[in-house]
């Protein structure tokens, strides 16, 4: 290490009270990356900007440790140093890194992390529920590699690591799963999964400088796959509180008694989110209105789009949490009545108000997001025909990246509107008159019934709706 100088056993050539002392020698450089293989293989690198790449199967080595380094780890047999210099040509022309199995790791720490939403918060960590970086913590765990071959060049057997893709609901399920240490990694569908694998040193007395170099260098693994089968989509509901159908008077603070009937925020003519909530806002084209880029508030056009027909509330509470990515562009179809009248469009992102207050505490807040659409039903009926009860219907109908199943997964809703508008006709009276009863009288005209009046009315036509009726009111005079 000195490059010369006296020997440890050499007579010192000035005496003194200690001529020669002891330093422990400790590692303080860290393991390096693991070696991994995939079933099926990842991509080379060719493409810059690769899809997702389902992953079945991970194959795990421990890391390499390189000359000198690993001289001093404890692996002095010159013969291993031979052995590598006889494979540095054919290293050089695979581009393959040259090294021992590194002795001081024992074993692998996995983390499983899904995508969070743009904008999502919360404290950045590796404990479930924490971020890191743009991730969110599932779980953590740690596994121990094989033991050492005798022979230190031995690629040695593999860590094998299967995963168990599954569909899930919610992230915080995989906080509770037991996983056993030869289990399958349990890993949730329609999200984008970021695997972290960290090899981690021994815990031997004097042998690393300090805790930090024991673990440093950590391999990223990104994979997906899409849902097979999604189940109870929706937080179940009656259907009166997922459907309202709202009939709004003129006055001046009919958004305010709107929003108050469907649990809203609202500014002016902005309906958005209460903070705390995620909600996703859609409408059809028979309300104008603006929505903001994430969807997460509406704004209408003017007060009189909320007057002179029914306006539809659909409410329903998506049962996902907020990492779940399984929605194409569209979101959810909404039809009435068969045709299409728009869509909810759920997209990766969450607003301001909804990471206000709770769910930065409390992570389980992102279990639900809320979904509300607005639709506008005419009660004019068509002209020259009278109004009648409406009974409109209405689908929604997720649209999925992949085939899943929609079965059970599409709303249908319906409700019966009474009549809203003003009777078609305008009574008119023609003429009036009094009605007596017949005049009846004894035989000897001794005595008379007494004869009853009624007032007697011709309007100028009958009732053209057989639904109308004629409702009079007498009052003293």
């Amino acid at each position: 290490m000195t490059g010369g100088g006296p020997d440890e056993h050499d007579v010192p050539l000035n005496q003194a009270p200690a001529n020669t002392t002891q330093c422990l020698f400790q590692r303080f450089v860290p393991p390096k990356s693991v070696r991994i293989k995939t079933t099926p293989p990842v991509s080379d690198g060719s493409n810059p900007y690769p899809a997702f790449q389902p992953i079945d199967t991970i194959s795990v080595w421990r890391p390499l440790l390189g000359y000198p380094e690993f001289t001093f780890a404890g692996i002095t047999d010159p013969a291993v140093v031979q052995k590598l210099i006889t494979r540095v040509s054919s290293a050089q022309a695979n581009k393959e890194i040259l090294g021992v199995n590194d002795p001081g790791v024992e074993k692998l720490r996995i983390a499983i992390e899904i995508r969070a939403p743009v904008y999502d918060t919360g404290t950045q960590g590796e404990m479930p529920g924490n971020l890191d970086g743009s991730f969110r913590v599932a779980y953590q765990l740690e596994r121990a590699f094989p033991p050492l071959p005798a022979d230190p060049l031995d690629p040695s057997k593999a860590l094998e690591l299967a995963l168990d893709f599954r569909d899930i609901k919610n992230i915080q399920e995989l906080e509770t799963l037991v996983i056993g240490d030869g289990d399958p990694l349990p890993i949730p569908r329609a999200r984008d999964v970021r695997i972290r694998l960290t090899p981690i040193g021994h815990n031997l007395a004097n042998y690393w400088g300090n805790d930090a170099v024991r673990a440093d260098l950590t391999t990223d693994l990104i994979t997906r796959k899409e849902a097979v089968m999604e189940q109870d989509l929706y937080v179940p509901n009656i259907d009166a509180q997922q459907l309202n159908a709202i009939f709004l008077q003129p006055g001046s603070d009919i958004a305010q008694l709107l929003a108050q009937q469907l649990d809203l925020a609202v500014s002016g003519l902005t309906f958005s989110a209460r903070p705390g909530q995620r909600i996703v806002f859609g409408a059809s084209k028979s309300l104008r209105h603006t929505l903001s880029s994430d969807h997460s508030a509406i704004t209408f056009a003017a007060q009189s789009e909320l007057l002179h027909h029914w306006v539809i509330a659909i409410l329903l509470d998506l049962n996902r949490d907020w990492t779940w990515d399984c929605l194409t562009d569209a979101g959810f179809e909404v039809k009435r009545d068969g045709e299409m009248v728009g869509t909810l469009e759920v997209r990766q992102t969450v607003s301001a108000l909804a990471v206000a207050y709770g769910p930065i505490v409390d992570p389980k807040k992102r279990d639900v997001t809320h979904l509300v659409f607005f639709d506008a039903v005419n009660p004019n009926p068509p002209v020259g025909e009278p109004p009648v009860l409406l009974s409109p219907t209405w689908m929604v109908m997720p649209s999925f990246k992949s085939q899943s199943s929609t079965i059970g997964n599409t709303k249908m809703l319906s409700a019966t509107l009474p009549v809203a508008v003003q009777p078609q006709q305008t009574p008119k009276i023609v003429s009036a008159g009094i009605a007596l009863t017949p005049y009846q009288h004894t035989p000897d005209y001794a005595a008379t019934e007494p004869r009853q009046r009624m007032l007697w009315l011709e309007f100028e036509e009958p009732v053209q709706d057989p639904n109308d009726r004629y409702f009079a009111r007498v009052t003293p005079c």
